[in-house]
């Protein structure tokens, strides 16, 4: 995944695998899948049906519009996904969680 600091556009996860990964976990939401005109290996398949199910758009685009977009040195296997934000979740709201779990675990111990 790449994202420069002070850089609002979407998160990019690249690769064939990690792609499918993250459509398959469904635990961050991707937002548009990126795919080489030129490219395409067996498993290209399974991730345009992968997508295509979720109701992820995909885009076809020449791989050299594609590596600049997920940058020079990666490894993309001519797949990338623009990811949503990661949401955070309040301090405040993680330390209730916490204690409810400590509670429950410590009134088993007695």
């Amino acid at each position: 995944m790449r994202r420069l600091p002070g850089d609002d556009r979407p998160e990019v996860v690249f690769g064939l695998h990690p792609v499918l990964e993250a459509i398959e976990a469904g635990k961050r939401s991707v937002e548009r899948i990126l795919v080489s005109r030129e490219g395409g290996g067996h498993n290209l398949g399974r991730l345009l049906r992968a997508a295509r199910e979720a109701g992820i758009p995909v885009t076809h685009l020449p791989r050299e519009v594609l590596a600049r977009k997920v940058g020079a040195r990666a490894v993309h296997q001519g797949v990338a996904a623009q990811m949503s934000s990661a949401e955070y979740s309040r301090a405040n709201a993680c330390f209730s969680i916490l204690v409810r779990k400590s509670f429950r675990l410590n009134s088993r111990a007695v």
